[in-house]
């Protein structure tokens, strides 16, 4: 599955230590990776409109009008990448206190990229769900992951090399 959203909606802005994908059939599910959309006040009515899924391997950002995810006014909300993901045996980053951390919008959309299933004789339902591990006060120092790379579709020209502090070549 992909385009699967998520929405959410808080008291106010606040940060996460941490967001875990738990899955509801944990033999069946294989791996799932998931976005963050956040909403600026007043840009989005409500984030619990539009479709709830695109069942299509091909689903990317550049769908997300047909989820209903754009702001009121036609533009795109802020997408934060890979903010959750999972693998079987894998856990979340935990930063410790004052480093790190996420911040959460008052309206938001965890929005899954890719969900994907191993194979099976039987039909089942999936229950999977999201732990958010709060934190009452921002981080001092955030923390910004991005992915580097193209996933091994094609070499990285040039190369990216980031030599360690201290050395010369």
């Amino acid at each position: 599955m992909a385009g699967r959203p998520v929405p959410f909606t808080l008291p106010q802005d606040t940060f996460a230590r941490a967001i875990e994908f738990v899955a509801g059939r944990p033999g069946a599910v294989h791996h799932m990776n998931g976005h963050l959309l956040s909403y600026p006040p007043g840009a989005k009515v409500t984030v619990f409109s539009g479709r709830s899924y695109l069942e299509d391997p091909n689903a990317h950002t550049d769908r997300i009008p047909e989820l209903d995810l754009v702001n009121d006014d036609g533009s795109f909300p802020a997408l934060q990448l890979s903010v959750v993901n999972y693998l079987p045996g894998a856990y979340p980053t935990v930063y410790p206190p004052g480093l790190g951390g996420i911040r959460l919008p008052r309206q938001g959309v965890f929005l899954i990229n890719e969900l994907h299933y191993g194979p099976s004789s039987e039909p089942s339902e999936d229950r999977s769900y999201f732990n958010i591990f709060f934190d009452s006060i921002p981080p001092e120092r955030p923390v910004y992951e991005l992915l580097l790379g193209t996933a091994g579709i094609s070499p990285v020209v040039p190369p990216l090399v980031i030599p360690p502090i201290g050395c010369s070549g």
